[in-house]
């Protein structure tokens, strides 16, 4: 198992979506950092999705795609 399989599968084991949610949001970033911007897109696309369902206004978007950087 690939460490990336155990960092997305663990929250998800554990029934934590904001940990979930925080493991893409970090994904996101290595992968936006690695030059893989449409990976790093997508990643950050399912933090957003996975905050927005568990309607967190404060917590975890707040930290959304901090490498988003010019």
């Amino acid at each position: 198992m690939e460490v990336a399989e155990v960092a997305l599968t663990a929250p998800r084991d554990s029934l934590d979506p904001a940990g979930e949610a925080a493991v893409w949001n970090n994904l996101g970033n290595a992968l936006w950092d690695l030059r893989r911007y449409e990976e790093a897109e997508q990643a950050h696309r399912t933090t957003l999705t996975q905050y927005q369902a568990l309607d967190d206004h404060h917590g975890g978007v707040s930290g959304l795609g901090s490498s988003w950087r010019s």
